[in-house]
């Protein structure tokens, strides 16, 4: 139906936040931006923003696919942290910052980051390739 909006799931944040992922028709969202974002429950107000699902595998730390489709599986895992090879959850490096190191960019955060160069161009090609089906 237009301008229904459909809770998907919710989960909260911590004691003050919750977040909520809705579906809802592209002219609805369309008029929610137009509004800055801005959804008003009652007396509360809602920000909104896409959510991006993007796979991350968690043995080579590459993109757009998971640990178990994998091609790589008979290497060594990547790290998380320091992407040394070596499983993530026993890197000695684990709670030193100054040791992080990105496999897939070379800087100096997790792999798994949202700052991540490649991990925003990984976004940037899935809003390019969503129909948010605006010509309706």
């Amino acid at each position: 139906k237009e301008n229904e909006i459909r809770i998907v799931t919710s989960y909260n944040v911590n004691n003050d936040y919750k977040n909520v992922i809705i579906e809802m028709e592209a002219k609805t969202r369309i008029k929610i931006i137009q509004n800055g974002s801005k959804l008003y429950i009652g007396f509360q107000v809602c920000y909104l923003e896409d959510n991006h699902n993007i796979r991350q595998c968690y043995h080579c730390q590459k993109f757009e696919h998971t640990a178990k489709e994998c091609r790589n599986k008979e290497e060594q895992p990547k790290c998380l942290y320091c992407a040394e090879n070596h499983h993530s959850k026993v890197c000695p490096n684990k709670r030193n910052k100054n040791k992080y190191k990105c496999c897939n960019c070379g800087e100096s955060h997790t792999s798994n980051s949202k700052t991540c160069k490649v991990f925003m161009r990984q976004i940037a090609r899935q809003i390019q390739n969503t129909n948010y089906n605006t010509l309706n």
